[in-house]
């Protein structure tokens, strides 16, 4: 009973002290940056990303290539065979 009437008593000043809680934690949120080259958390030294490094010196810059296939049924056994039969390929 008396941890109720504390909380009406001292309502205000629980509402304020939250709300100065959240404000204070939201100011750094502010700040916060996104690197979004995962290849710069790696360490230079691992032998994936000095292959990937071999492959932009010797191909270009690391474009990305998006293939857009266009079928009536994704879910089509010829069309799965397809793109089977190239992905094999691209890995040759």
């Amino acid at each position: 009973m008396k941890k109720d009437h504390f909380i009406i008593k001292y309502r205000w000043w629980i509402i304020m002290a939250t709300l100065l809680i959240v404000a204070a934690s939201a100011i750094p949120l502010t700040r916060v940056t996104i690197n979004p080259d995962i290849e710069s958390y790696l360490p230079a030294n691992i032998a994936p990303k000095v292959n990937t490094d071999k492959i932009g010196e010797v191909f270009g810059d690391k474009e990305m290539m998006i293939l857009v296939f266009e079928s009536d049924d994704v879910l089509n056994p010829s069309t799965l065979a397809r793109i089977r039969d190239l992905s094999r390929e691209f890995k040759k």
